[in-house]
């Protein structure tokens, strides 16, 4: 048992960054582009619209370098997001500094704004959220030009940074900017976190997304595939036993017998709806802090006349119309998935033994 003092180490370390599956020459190469997609930027810019012209750059193009040239198949630094993202942003800005009263919540709302208007756009950039805080606190000069300010300087801006990554990005070898929307490689074999890790390194850039998100996105994008195969079934139709029920209001000595023929009982209230589940590690993890057989057996021959609701935890459900493939996750961690209808009745019960002698070729891939 490990004492409050050993958990420390561990729950520190989750604050450390994992090694950089990136080398040398891509950080340099990362960061040699954004000194020429800035350089380009501010000097075409101050070229087109005069010295006079006050900001002829703003501050939020840095953090979108950040992204285009540091992390180029980002789907935050897709052409799109990278102009519509800056624009839409500064509008909404320019518009809760002039229709707002000027105060440090406006400079949040103007934020929180924006992120809403560029989800609804497609357009999510996070340096989207600068361009508005700068529409706001940026001083007299970005008032003055008022909703002009998400033309010039921000959209030509982001316009000439999209010219420099469009030619920069597609001169670098192994780099496809824009990101194709689907891979023109599948994969020929099941991949597991280390795979994924394998090919992150080989990458040889800075991906935003860790190998064990595309492991468990992988595990979901072939869940759903095998959901929408010809007759795959529901989970209601792999429901064809019904556990061992009991009442709220039965007390833990009536309730024993089921217990120890069942392991665990579904608990239903007098129109068959489910309210939660006993079993054994229930009553286990009930008892004393020390663990010990001895006293968690005392403990429960003393209140064996408790009833069941005071006992009870709430159970692992599933909807029955859902596609069998919802049971995987869920068997993972659970002794058992209780099928319910929409008004939570219960229907039928299904164990991870059941499922994989049903299905055994797809689950043992999907249940990694």
């Amino acid at each position: 048992m490990f004492s409050a003092s050993s958990r420390w180490p561990r729950r520190l370390a989750r604050f450390w960054p994992a090694a950089a599956q990136v080398g040398h020459l891509e950080r340099w190469r990362a960061g040699l582009l954004a000194v020429l997609g800035i350089a380009v930027t501010g000097g075409l810019t101050h070229l087109l619209v005069g010295a006079e012209a006050v900001p002829w750059l703003v501050a939020s193009m840095g953090a979108s370098s950040v992204i285009v040239f540091g992390l180029p198949h980002s789907p935050l630094g897709q052409p799109w997001p990278l102009v519509g993202g800056q624009v839409i942003s500064a509008l909404v800005g320019v518009a809760c500094a002039r229709y707002l009263p000027a105060s440090w919540p406006v400079a949040g709302l103007a934020v929180g704004a924006a992120i809403v208007a560029m989800h609804y756009t497609r357009s999510l950039h996070p340096p989207g959220g600068a361009a508005a805080l700068t529409a706001v606190i940026g001083g007299e000069s970005v008032r003055q030009l008022g909703f002009g300010f998400a033309l010039l300087p921000v959209g030509l801006n982001a316009l000439l940074l999209l010219a420099v990554a469009l030619i920069a990005n597609n001169a670098v070898r192994g780099r496809r900017y824009p990101t194709p929307r689907e891979s023109e490689r599948k994969p020929t074999a099941r991949v597991n976190e280390a795979d994924w890790e394998a090919a992150l390194g080989r990458a040889g850039e800075v991906v935003d997304i860790t190998p064990e998100a595309l492991a468990e996105l992988a595990a979901e994008a072939e869940r759903h595939a095998l959901a929408r195969q010809p007759g795959a079934p529901r989970c209601i139709d792999l429901a064809r036993s019904m556990p061992a029920t009991v009442a709220p209001d039965d007390t833990l000595r009536a309730v024993w017998p089921a217990l120890e023929a069942h392991g665990e009982v579904a608990v239903l209230d007098a129109d068959g709806r489910l309210l939660g589940t006993l079993g054994w590690q229930q009553l286990f993890d009930a008892g004393p802090a020390s663990g010990q057989l001895a006293a968690v057996a005392d403990l429960l021959l003393r209140r064996a006349g408790e009833h069941v609701v005071v006992w009870m935890r709430p159970a692992a459900t599933v909807g029955a119309d859902l596609p069998w493939t919802a049971l995987v996750p869920m068997l993972q961690s659970q002794a058992a998935a209780y099928v319910v209808d929409a008004d939570h009745r219960l229907l039928g019960v299904v164990r991870p033994a059941q499922l994989l002698a049903l299905y055994p070729p797809p689950i043992k891939g999907a249940m990694r």
